[in-house]
């Protein structure tokens, strides 16, 4: 599949290589935007780990990179234009793989033009037109 999950609208794949907390933790950022360079006194950023689609459920409002939600998918941002992660429907097993789903490997909703192939945009055939001059 184009994505490494497979529940969900963009679903496809197997569920592997979920990320884990501890890559989540590490996006964290001080009050100063700079990374926490103590990882052993740094917090737990809040997740939806153990809580079901259906329970209310607000993201945390620590700091973070900005890098982290176009590394990880999670529950309360937008997954690519496929609309908001509501959580645990959107897992294969999240007791196994965790609360997060890979989100850089995968394709937006409008370079999706159906279940077996995706399109590219002008803007996106230019780039590699000129990459490859």
């Amino acid at each position: 599949g184009p994505c490494m999950h497979q529940k969900g609208p963009a679903s496809g794949g197997w569920g592997f290589f979920q990320p884990s907390q501890s890559l989540v933790d590490a996006f964290q950022v001080t009050s100063e935007g700079l990374p926490y360079l103590d990882i052993v006194n740094r917090p737990t950023l809040k997740s939806d780990m153990g809580i079901s689609s259906t329970e209310d459920y607000t993201p945390s409002d620590k700091a973070v990179d900005l890098r982290l939600d176009w590394t990880v998918s999670r529950r309360g941002v937008d997954f690519l234009g496929w609309g908001i992660h509501p959580g645990a429907d959107w897992i294969r097993s999240q007791s196994f793989a965790g609360p997060y789903m890979t989100k850089s490997i995968c394709i937006s909703k409008r370079q999706r033009i159906n279940n077996y192939g995706m399109a590219l945009t002008i803007t996106e055939i230019t780039e590699y037109i000129v990459i490859l001059m």
